[in-house]
């Protein structure tokens, strides 16, 4: 029997090198066409910045500019970045910072390429490279698991579940967590932070289907208050307290998902309607764990949030 354990959201897995076939997307869109080797540091953006060697002993990167380089390098690799872009993003484009653009990418080497053995940073017109594959970007990791999961979703939710784990352990924080604000970064913030969620709704879709029924219902709870207007959310929350033999509590959650809704002027969707009186009327196939006909109810397909913005959540 399978053992529910600990709600998805909470567990703290340590992320593995998953290997990925070569066409798994990359965070930014499709995968380049480019050689990368193997390297001895990974890179990770989804928290605060971390640099971490291959005996997993964190690289100081000291200097903030430095930071928000390597940051910034790492959002669009392993596509050049123009030295114009890199100098717009750091110092919003006032003035020549040529020199300056210079001096902290030779520091940068200094600290995570000592020996330039490997050319982490590599120089290409017109600017610079981070020269990582794609399990050294925790970012392009977390998307690759996501992208894989979705592929096993349509016939074996059992086999997508453990990758949605990993790619959701990944997370430490909000992602480019020191650069949020900044105008090159929000734009990858948003759309991260989205994948992250359909992620999370999806992973929870797979736990309903095992019969983890009254094991979620705490976690989403909690993602009814930081995402009210997410329906999806209350959709499985409704789901999960009526399969625990809690009808009154999941129509209540009705309820509540409406007054949420009404405060912004907008109505619950139709599906959220239509379980409400499936709810009231004991509708007999609400008692079952999702069949094969459900998981056409799962959400929009993940690789539909990879590589480009997200869009307004629809309630």
């Amino acid at each position: 029997m399978y053992d529910c354990g600990t709600p998805l959201r909470f567990r703290a897995v340590p992320p593995s090198r998953t290997e990925f076939p070569a066409e798994a997307p990359a965070i930014g869109g499709r995968p380049e066409e480019i050689n990368q080797p193997e390297v001895s540091v990974e890179i990770r953006l989804l928290g605060s910045l971390e640099v971490v060697s291959s005996s997993e002993e964190r690289v100081e990167i000291g200097s903030a500019k430095q930071r928000e380089l390597l940051a910034l390098l790492a959002a669009h690799a392993p596509r050049v970045v123009s030295t114009d872009r890199l100098i717009d993003g750091l110092w919003g484009g006032e003035g020549d910072h040529r020199r300056s653009l210079r001096f902290h990418v030779s520091k940068l080497r200094d600290a995570i390429d000592p020996g330039r053995q490997e050319q982490v940073i590599a120089t290409e017109p017109p600017g610079y490279r981070l020269n990582l594959d794609r399990a050294s970007l925790d970012v392009q990791h977390f998307a690759a698991l996501v992208a894989q999961a979705e592929e096993l979703a349509g016939h074996d939710l059992a086999e997508a579940s453990p990758l949605l784990e990993e790619a959701l352990a990944l997370w430490r924080g909000p992602a480019y967590a020191e650069f949020e604000y900044a105008d090159w970064a929000r734009g990858e913030v948003v759309r991260l932070e989205e994948l992250r969620l359909v992620a999370t709704e999806f992973s929870i879709d797979a736990e309903l289907a095992r019969g983890c029924h009254a094991e979620l219902v705490p976690n989403l709870e909690s993602l009814v208050v930081e995402h009210p207007l997410r329906g999806r959310f209350w959709h499985q929350l409704m789901v999960a307290l009526y399969r625990s033999g809690r009808q009154p509590d999941a129509l209540r959650a009705y309820r509540r998902a409406c007054d949420a809704f009404a405060e912004l002027g907008v109505v619950p969707s139709e599906d959220l309607e239509r379980l409400e009186t499936q709810i009231l009327m004991r509708d007999p196939t609400l008692d079952a764990a999702m069949s094969e006909s459900a998981v056409g109810n799962l959400p929009a397909p993940l690789s539909n949030f990879v590589g480009r913005e997200a869009e307004v959540v629809k309630v």
